[in-house]
C-alpha cells in the first residue's frame, strides 16, 4: 500500500474523535473542572485506542507481506544463480567433451563424445531459458559466455577452411570407436548449429558506429598503417 495513502487514514482516524466531540460539545465552554477534562480523555484513548491497535496490526501485516515477497524475490534469484551457473558450466564441458580438454585440434573422431557434446548444449540452453527474463543481468552473463565458447566451438570445427576435417567424408563415417559406429546426424547438426548465429540474434556491434574521418586523422604515427586502411574503407563508404 502507498506510504501517503496510509499516512492520510492515520491522520484522518485520529482526528475523528476530536471531530466528533466538537460537533456535540462545540456550543459549551472550556471547562476548568479535571473531571471534565478526565472524561474527555478516556473518550479520547477509547476510541483511538482500537483505531491504533488496528493500524498497528495493518503495519505489521503490510511489513510481514514486504518481507515475504523480498523473500521469494531472493530466492528466485539465488536459483537464477545456480541455473545461469550450471548453464556456464554445461556449456564449457560440452567444448571440452569434444576437443579432449582442449588438447586435440579436430573434434574426438567418436559417436558417443558427439552425441554427449550435443547433449551438454541442450542442456546448457535449457538451464539458460529456465532464467527468468527479470534476471536481466543473469542472461547476459550467460550470453557472453556461451559468445566465448562459440568461437572456441568455430576454431574446433573451423567450417570455413577447405582443409578442415569436415571435407573429408571418412571422418563421419569411420568413428574410431568401430562399435559406436558412424558419428550421429542430428548430433551433427546441433553442434553446428550452435556455431552459427541465427537469423534473430542481435549482436550489439551493430550499434557501434564506424570511424569518423577526424578519429582517424588524429591517429598517432604508429597506427599510420591502420590509418591507411581505415581510410580506403571511408573511401569505399563515400
Amino acid at each position: 500500500m502507498n506510504k501517503t495513502l496510509i499516512a492520510i487514514i492515520v491522520f484522518v482516524l485520529a482526528i475523528t474523535p476530536f471531530v466528533f466531540w466538537s460537533l456535540q460539545f462545540s456550543s459549551g465552554d472550556i471547562s476548568n473542572q479535571t473531571s471534565d477534562w478526565s472524561n474527555f480523555g478516556s473518550f479520547v484513548g477509547g476510541t483511538l485506542s482500537p483505531v491504533l491497535a488496528f493500524i498497528s496490526f495493518l503495519g505489521l501485516l503490510a511489513t510481514l507481506q514486504s518481507q515475504e515477497k523480498e523473500n521469494k524475490r531472493s530466492k528466485k534469484h539465488e536459483e537464477s544463480k545456480i541455473y545461469c551457473d550450471h548453464a556456464i558450466n554445461t556449456i564449457a564441458l560440452s567444448y571440452n567433451t569434444l576437443s579432449d580438454n582442449g588438447k586435440s585440434p579436430v573434434p574426438i573422431q567418436d559417436r558417443l563424445v558427439w552425441l554427449t557434446t550435443a547433449r551438454l548444449i541442450l542442456s546448457a540452453k535449457s538451464l539458460y531459458g529456465s532464467i527468468p527474463e527479470s534476471e536481466s543481468s543473469l542472461r547476459r552473463l550467460y550470453i557472453g559466455e556461451e559468445e566465448f565458447w562459440r568461437m572456441a566451438f568455430y576454431k574446433l570445427l573451423d567450417p570455413h577452411n577447405p582443409d578442415s576435417f569436415s571435407a573429408n567424408q571418412e571422418y563421419f563415417i569411420n568413428s574410431k570407436n568401430r562399435l559406436s559406429g558412424e558419428i550421429e546426424k542430428r548430433s551433427i547438426k546441433v553442434i553446428y548449429d550452435f556455431v552459427e548465429c541465427s537469423d534473430d540474434t542481435i549482436d550489439p556491434m551493430w550499434d557501434i558506429e564506424y570511424y569518423t574521418p577526424e578519429e582517424i586523422e588524429e591517429m598517432r604515427v604508429g597506427q599510420r598503417g591502420l590509418k591507411k586502411f581505415l581510410l580506403s574503407k571511408l573511401q569505399r563508404r563515400q
